[in-house]
């Protein structure tokens, strides 16, 4: 059991003008990111000036490390159920970097088909997407204050289990 996240801390308010209190941020130190996805999409991203993803990078970050969403389940919850119990036992918050990667992987080889030039990346074209490898994934929670003030910090693993 742990103390539940309170909507303010997931979502802001009026009073934080409504950024979240707590921020979530992965840390790319898997065998997954290192081994598999780095070396297929961001390593040497772009590979051409017009290869690029389309989404604005200063929000997920590129590598998409913000790529951590809040569950809607844990702000349904808080607000019609606010005593169920699950709100104890889970984190609000679900890994989703595997989505965002393979977002990134499809944008970049959609301009690529669609360029003069996709003869040249025609291995990065017949690329699958690698599903996410079994072990566990590191993230950092950091409380944050207006100002941007730095509070408390946790480090969090989430499990792909097999």
């Amino acid at each position: 059991n742990s103390e539940r996240f309170d909507l303010i801390e997931l979502n802001g308010s009026d009073y934080t003008n409504f950024t979240p209190l707590v921020s979530v941020e992965a840390i790319l130190n898997d065998d997954y990111f290192i081994n598999t996805i780095n070396p297929l999409i961001y390593q040497n991203y772009p590979l051409e000036p017009d290869f690029t993803v389309n989404r604005d990078t200063s929000i997920l970050g590129l590598p998409p490390t913000k790529g951590i969403d809040i569950a809607t389940w844990y702000t349904t919850y808080l607000e019609s159920d606010p005593t169920n119990p699950l709100l104890d036992r889970r984190l609000p918050y679900r890994y989703y970097l595997p989505y965002h990667y393979r977002q990134d992987l499809i944008d970049i080889q959609s301009k690529i088909a669609n360029s003069s030039s996709f003869t040249n990346y025609s291995s990065f074209l017949d690329a699958m997407f690698p599903t996410i490898q079994i072990g566990f994934y590191k993230t950092q929670y950091q409380y944050v204050l207006p100002g941007n003030i730095l509070g408390t910090s946790a480090l969090f693993s989430y499990q792909k289990p097999d």
